[in-house]
């Protein structure tokens, strides 16, 4: 299996590509019913749906959904996501997935999926896509953080490596997850850091 390529995604100080949202999320609305992860989703994310408050039209607002996600990824996998959060302000440097996004993300998936169904409400097969969509997205991010690691010291991610190899990759991983204003360090930088 080749690794994922994420290459693009994200356009250049972070900003995401609204054509590769929008291709993502039409993918996934023709495949809401036969999916598997998705129905783990809708089981997931269905008795929260049932909880939340609902609009005239029987759907939750921008607001409502972002805090129904808020929750789900905070239980589901400890990721607090700037966008998604009911605070008003967040830290800055805070250690999180979405540091590696630097976006708006939520709010742009869900004013697209709410334009795509022309201002319709946000079901619970919308609130499971754009799960699903985060998801893939903070993924996607994940695995070009982690191919431009072995890439900063050289290593081909098809070939083997050595421990220490295996360990200096994870290291720089680490590091740039952590701090990510560190990503465009150099493989000396990255190896000074680590001595300290």
């Amino acid at each position: 299996v080749s690794p994922a390529n994420a290459a693009g995604f994200l356009g250049k100080g972070g900003e995401m590509s609204k054509e590769s949202i929008l291709q993502n999320l039409h993918f996934m609305l023709g495949h809401t019913h036969d999916s598997p992860r998705l129905e783990a989703l809708r089981s997931t994310l269905q008795p929260t749906f049932a909880a939340m408050p609902k609009n005239a039209k029987g759907g939750l607002d921008h607001r409502v959904a972002r805090y129904a996600l808020h929750r789900y990824f905070m239980v589901q996998h400890a990721w607090h996501i700037k966008g998604l959060s009911v605070e008003p302000k967040l830290e800055e440097n805070t250690a999180s997935l979405t540091a590696l996004l630097q976006s708006k993300m939520p709010d742009i998936v869900l004013g697209m999926l709410e334009g795509e169904l022309k201002g319709d409400k946000i079901g619970l097969d919308e609130l499971v896509v754009v799960a699903a969509s985060i998801e893939d997205l903070v993924q996607s991010d994940t695995v070009e953080l982690l191919q431009r690691a072995y890439k900063v010291h050289g290593f081909s991610t098809s070939a083997d490596l050595r421990t220490s190899e295996a360990n200096l990759v994870i290291r720089t991983f680490t590091l740039w997850f952590v701090i990510p204003s560190l990503q465009d360090w150099t493989r000396e930088k990255v190896l000074k850091a680590m001595k300290n």
